[in-house]
């Protein structure tokens, strides 16, 4: 049996509440914009992965969240459609709408 080194618990936990401490100022940066996190993270990968994101690949990685299902994808992405922010089919893209939400979000 190997025994690990200190340095790598001690990394797991500086790792932790660095994730803890960034989601926190994440999520109060899009509540003062009055955006759920789940929206950013959709814009997100659309803004990042596409033009021509296809919406299974899309839902596959929203599915994988925390916060997110199967049900709660496809309401989401309904929800951001009906807002106006993509658009798409098989594939999706940011609406001019959807492209100065995100770009308003990263600021």
């Amino acid at each position: 049996m190997t025994t690990q080194p200190v340095a790598f618990g001690q990394f797991g936990r500086t790792l932790a509440f660095a994730e803890r401490a960034l989601t926190a100022t994440l999520r109060e940066h899009l509540a003062e914009r009055e955006t759920e996190p789940e929206t950013w993270y959709a814009l997100q990968l659309i803004a990042t992965r596409g033009p021509g994101l296809a919406r299974e690949a899309l839902s596959a990685d929203l599915e994988g969240s925390r916060t997110l299902d199967a049900d709660s994808t496809r309401e989401l992405l309904a929800r951001l459609e009906a807002e106006g922010l993509i658009r798409g089919d098989a594939t999706l893209d940011l609406t001019a709408q959807g492209e100065a939400l995100h770009r308003s979000l990263r600021d």
